[in-house]
């Protein structure tokens, strides 16, 4: 760029010793228009033959790149609203094995509390027979002891009554007779 504002001022200066004049570098001259354009236009050649195509392949992959970013972006959203509706799925899942276990523990539980229902039923219908039995045991023990005492008292009392009625000679025969009837 240097080289052409060196080019600029040396055409301005031979411009002006050539017309006898003191350069102006501010005033416009159609001289150093002409040579701007010039040399604006060889700049650009040589930027569109060296830099512009370098320039554009970078704007190009980098263009490139961006739209693979959001490629893989939009893939990463759809991916990631399938993995959410399969967790979505996982989950209902999850919730109505959940409530199968549930609903079957409670089945399970009520089968055991029957069960134990019934054991105890079944255990306590065998205490009460057993409890009968040995009251029924303990009563005609009861009874043949009844019976074996008021024998005694009956046998004691008619003792004492005979003995009071009779003499020795007849309460013998009289327990002589008995014992054979016996």
């Amino acid at each position: 760029m240097s080289s052409c504002y060196y080019l600029a001022c040396t055409v301005a200066t031979v411009t002006a010793a050539a017309s006898d004049k003191k350069p102006d570098f501010l005033a416009p001259d159609q001289s150093l228009i002409v040579l701007t354009w010039i040399t604006f236009l060889i700049m650009a050649f040589i930027l569109h033959k060296v830099a512009w195509k370098p320039i554009l392949r970078m704007l190009e992959s980098r263009e490139q790149s961006i739209r693979q970013a959001l490629s893989d972006a939009a893939k990463a959203r759809q991916s990631l609203s399938e993995l959410e509706s399969k967790g979505q799925t996982i989950m209902a899942d999850a919730e109505a094995k959940g409530r199968e276990i549930v609903i079957e523990a409670k089945a399970r539980a009520e089968k055991v509390a029957r069960q134990i229902q019934a054991d105890a039923e079944n255990q306590a219908e065998g205490m009460v027979l057993d409890a009968r039995r040995e009251i029924a045991g303990t009563v005609e023990r009861a009874r043949q002891g009844l019976r074996a005492a008021t024998a005694e008292l009956a046998v004691g009392m008619s003792e004492q009554i005979l003995r009071e009625r009779l003499d020795p000679a007849a309460g013998k025969a009289l327990v002589t007779r008995l014992a054979k009837e016996v």
